[in-house]
Protein backbone atom coordinates (compact mmCIF):
# COMPACT_ATOMS: atom_id res chain seq x y z
CA UNK A 1 0.00 0.00 0.00
CA UNK A 2 1.87 3.02 -1.35
CA UNK A 3 5.06 1.24 -0.62
CA UNK A 4 8.19 2.34 -2.92
CA UNK A 5 9.01 -1.07 -4.40
CA UNK A 6 12.60 -0.37 -5.72
CA UNK A 7 14.21 -3.03 -8.43
CA UNK A 8 17.97 -3.58 -8.97
CA UNK A 9 18.95 -3.33 -12.41
CA UNK A 10 18.53 -7.22 -13.11
CA UNK A 11 15.35 -6.94 -12.18
CA UNK A 12 15.71 -8.30 -8.28
CA UNK A 13 14.15 -6.51 -5.46
CA UNK A 14 16.48 -3.74 -4.04
CA UNK A 15 16.99 -4.01 -0.14
CA UNK A 16 15.93 -0.39 1.22
CA UNK A 17 17.50 -0.98 4.60
CA UNK A 18 20.74 -1.46 3.62
CA UNK A 19 22.75 1.56 3.36
CA UNK A 20 24.56 0.87 0.72
CA UNK A 21 21.65 0.96 -1.83
CA UNK A 22 21.27 4.97 -0.89
CA UNK A 23 23.21 7.12 -2.98
CA UNK A 24 25.61 9.91 -0.86
CA UNK A 25 24.36 13.49 -0.05
CA UNK A 26 26.68 16.39 0.17
CA UNK A 27 24.80 19.61 0.38
CA UNK A 28 28.22 21.23 -0.76
CA UNK A 29 27.22 20.18 -4.38
CA UNK A 30 23.73 21.52 -4.52
CA UNK A 31 25.20 24.52 -6.48
CA UNK A 32 26.23 22.35 -8.93
CA UNK A 33 23.29 19.77 -9.35
CA UNK A 34 21.04 22.92 -9.58
CA UNK A 35 23.07 23.80 -12.39
CA UNK A 36 22.96 20.32 -14.50
CA UNK A 37 19.60 20.52 -13.58
CA UNK A 38 18.62 23.96 -15.05
CA UNK A 39 20.64 23.26 -18.30
CA UNK A 40 18.73 19.92 -18.44
CA UNK A 41 15.20 22.14 -19.13
CA UNK A 42 13.22 21.87 -22.38
CA UNK A 43 12.32 25.52 -23.19
CA UNK A 44 8.85 25.05 -23.93
CA UNK A 45 6.09 27.65 -25.32
CA UNK A 46 2.93 27.04 -22.45
CA UNK A 47 3.69 30.61 -21.78
CA UNK A 48 3.90 31.94 -24.79
CA UNK A 49 1.49 34.61 -25.73
CA UNK A 50 -0.14 35.34 -28.76
CA UNK A 51 -2.06 37.78 -30.64
CA UNK A 52 -6.10 37.76 -29.46
CA UNK A 53 -5.16 35.21 -26.58
CA UNK A 54 -7.49 36.25 -23.81
CA UNK A 55 -5.58 36.28 -19.23
CA UNK A 56 -5.75 37.32 -16.16
CA UNK A 57 -4.15 40.52 -15.88
CA UNK A 58 -3.18 41.04 -12.16
CA UNK A 59 -4.21 44.29 -10.49
CA UNK A 60 -3.48 43.74 -6.77
CA UNK A 61 -2.97 46.96 -4.76
CA UNK A 62 -0.40 48.25 -2.65
CA UNK A 63 -2.29 46.44 0.27
CA UNK A 64 -2.33 43.04 -0.87
CA UNK A 65 -5.88 42.43 -2.03
CA UNK A 66 -6.10 40.28 -4.96
CA UNK A 67 -8.28 41.94 -8.06
CA UNK A 68 -7.49 40.93 -11.61
CA UNK A 69 -8.77 42.10 -15.14
CA UNK A 70 -10.09 39.85 -18.23
CA UNK A 71 -7.96 41.13 -20.95
CA UNK A 72 -7.36 40.19 -24.79
CA UNK A 73 -3.98 41.23 -26.00
CA UNK A 74 -4.20 42.76 -29.42
CA UNK A 75 -0.62 43.48 -30.21
CA UNK A 76 2.65 41.77 -29.18
CA UNK A 77 5.42 44.47 -28.66
CA UNK A 78 8.54 41.93 -27.44
CA UNK A 79 10.70 42.08 -24.31
CA UNK A 80 7.52 40.50 -22.65
CA UNK A 81 5.70 43.12 -23.29
CA UNK A 82 2.31 43.48 -25.16
CA UNK A 83 -0.86 46.17 -25.63
CA UNK A 84 -3.79 44.54 -24.02
CA UNK A 85 -7.83 45.30 -24.31
CA UNK A 86 -9.71 45.29 -20.97
CA UNK A 87 -12.68 42.93 -21.17
CA UNK A 88 -15.65 43.77 -18.29
CA UNK A 89 -19.00 42.36 -17.62
CA UNK A 90 -22.78 43.96 -16.83
CA UNK A 91 -23.42 40.56 -15.01
CA UNK A 92 -23.80 40.45 -11.39
CA UNK A 93 -24.13 36.66 -11.40
CA UNK A 94 -22.57 35.34 -8.25
CA UNK A 95 -20.65 32.65 -10.12
CA UNK A 96 -17.62 34.38 -12.20
CA UNK A 97 -17.70 31.10 -14.79
CA UNK A 98 -21.45 32.53 -15.90
CA UNK A 99 -20.46 36.23 -16.10
CA UNK A 100 -20.14 37.51 -20.05
CA UNK A 101 -17.21 39.31 -20.74
CA UNK A 102 -17.74 41.94 -23.22
CA UNK A 103 -14.87 44.25 -24.97
CA UNK A 104 -14.97 47.61 -22.89
CA UNK A 105 -14.69 50.66 -25.13
CA UNK A 106 -15.13 54.62 -23.88
CA UNK A 107 -17.86 56.49 -25.85
CA UNK A 108 -17.76 59.87 -27.20
CA UNK A 109 -18.69 61.26 -24.19
CA UNK A 110 -16.18 59.29 -21.72
CA UNK A 111 -18.66 56.42 -19.99
CA UNK A 112 -17.25 52.81 -20.44
CA UNK A 113 -19.51 50.26 -22.58
CA UNK A 114 -19.14 46.78 -22.75
CA UNK A 115 -19.89 45.89 -26.38
CA UNK A 116 -19.20 43.39 -28.93
CA UNK A 117 -20.11 45.83 -31.49
CA UNK A 118 -18.58 49.38 -30.84
CA UNK A 119 -19.68 51.95 -33.01
CA UNK A 120 -17.47 54.19 -34.98
CA UNK A 121 -17.27 56.88 -31.97
CA UNK A 122 -16.35 54.39 -29.30
CA UNK A 123 -12.66 53.91 -28.50
CA UNK A 124 -11.28 51.17 -27.09
CA UNK A 125 -9.89 50.66 -23.34
CA UNK A 126 -6.54 49.69 -24.47
CA UNK A 127 -3.29 49.57 -22.23
CA UNK A 128 0.64 47.95 -21.75
CA UNK A 129 1.19 45.44 -19.79
CA UNK A 130 3.88 43.05 -19.15
CA UNK A 131 3.75 39.36 -19.03
CA UNK A 132 5.21 39.19 -15.69
CA UNK A 133 1.67 40.71 -14.84
CA UNK A 134 -0.47 37.74 -16.04
CA UNK A 135 -1.75 35.09 -14.17
CA UNK A 136 -2.51 31.56 -15.40
CA UNK A 137 -2.50 30.09 -19.02
CA UNK A 138 -3.72 32.05 -21.88
CA UNK A 139 -7.28 30.86 -22.99
CA UNK A 140 -9.95 31.84 -24.85
CA UNK A 141 -13.59 32.85 -23.89
CA UNK A 142 -15.98 30.94 -24.70
CA UNK A 143 -18.52 31.11 -27.34
CA UNK A 144 -21.02 32.88 -24.30
CA UNK A 145 -17.95 35.49 -23.25
CA UNK A 146 -17.41 33.58 -20.38
CA UNK A 147 -14.02 32.70 -18.68
CA UNK A 148 -13.60 28.13 -19.04
CA UNK A 149 -13.83 26.92 -16.17
CA UNK A 150 -10.43 25.54 -15.21
CA UNK A 151 -9.83 29.34 -15.13
CA UNK A 152 -12.25 30.06 -12.48
CA UNK A 153 -11.34 26.96 -10.57
CA UNK A 154 -7.05 28.72 -10.70
CA UNK A 155 -8.69 31.89 -9.72
CA UNK A 156 -10.23 30.45 -6.51
CA UNK A 157 -7.32 29.03 -5.55
CA UNK A 158 -5.11 32.49 -5.74
CA UNK A 159 -7.81 34.43 -3.90
CA UNK A 160 -8.77 36.16 -6.87
CA UNK A 161 -12.47 34.99 -6.46
CA UNK A 162 -13.97 33.83 -3.86
CA UNK A 163 -16.39 30.61 -3.39
CA UNK A 164 -19.73 30.72 -1.64
CA UNK A 165 -21.30 27.73 -1.02
CA UNK A 166 -24.75 27.45 -0.23
CA UNK A 167 -26.97 24.71 1.23
CA UNK A 168 -30.77 23.94 0.76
Amino acid sequence: RGALLLKNLDGTPADTQNIRNCYQYYRQNDDIIQEDCNTQLVKDNLHDYTKDDCVILDMTDDGGKPAFRVVRITSVLGNGNYEVQFYETYSKAKCVAKREYLPAYNDSQGYEVYTSSPTASMTAMVAMANEKEFRFLPFALTQKGNIPNNIVKEMIRDDYVVMLLSFS
